[in-house]
């Protein structure tokens, strides 16, 4: 997998436009390297313990309110323990390549793609804190919807969010499968990253 960016970020996509063509070359000429990056698996449960949903992410799994003026309350669990109630907005299970996305903008710390790790990043917390979790790729983490006054949804990589009710779950792990990232240029990550975070600041 590759991309061409088109606009003005572009974290994911290895190729800007004024490098097209010799970044064509390289590719017919098989010069380039492959980076494997870890998917979500996420599984959806109604209050009866059904699962009702499956779906992987590249970037994250985000459970969040559904009305903007009132706030919901996820209970966090990992590996089968009970970490915290977060009221606020919602979480967002990031990988290392989402944590240059939603989660960043939510406040979450920027991870080297590379990086074995899971993220957990709330959403607008009402609380004296806001912190985010970092954890292993064989943890397995737990959503639960405690209390949902208008509304809620999960959504996937950011497609189309499926309402979720009180008491309703959703599990998190990371995939057995992963995305075959194509690199091109012998770019540090960090190198690059300042330049992006300028442009993203700069978008209309």
């Amino acid at each position: 997998m590759t991309g061409v960016n088109l606009g003005s970020v572009g974290f994911l996509h290895e190729i800007d436009v004024d490098r097209l063509e010799e970044a064509v070359c390289l590719l017919v000429q098989r010069k380039y390297s492959i980076e494997r990056r870890s998917l979500l698996a996420s599984s959806c449960y109604d209050t009866g313990g059904h699962r009702t949903v499956f779906d992987e992410a590249l970037n994250d799994v985000v459970l969040a309110r559904g009305n903007p003026i009132t706030s919901i309350i996820v209970g966090l669990e990992i590996d089968g323990e009970r970490v915290e109630d977060l009221p606020g907005d919602g979480v967002i299970i990031a990988t290392p390549t989402g944590s240059t996305a939603y989660s960043m903008s939510a406040g979450g710390p920027i991870i080297h793609p590379a990086a074995e790790v899971i993220l957990i990043t709330p959403i607008c917390p009402h609380t004296l804190q806001n912190r985010s979790y970092i954890t292993g790729i064989q943890s397995e983490i737990t959503l639960r919807l405690i209390s949902n006054q208008d509304g809620a949804s999960l959504s996937v990589d950011g497609r189309i969010g499926r309402q979720m009710t009180t008491g309703s779950r959703v599990t998190v792990s990371v995939s057995d499968r992963k995305v075959q990232y194509i690199r091109l240029w012998d770019e540090d990550f960090f190198k690059t990253l300042p330049t992006k975070i300028h442009k993203r600041g700069l978008c209309r």
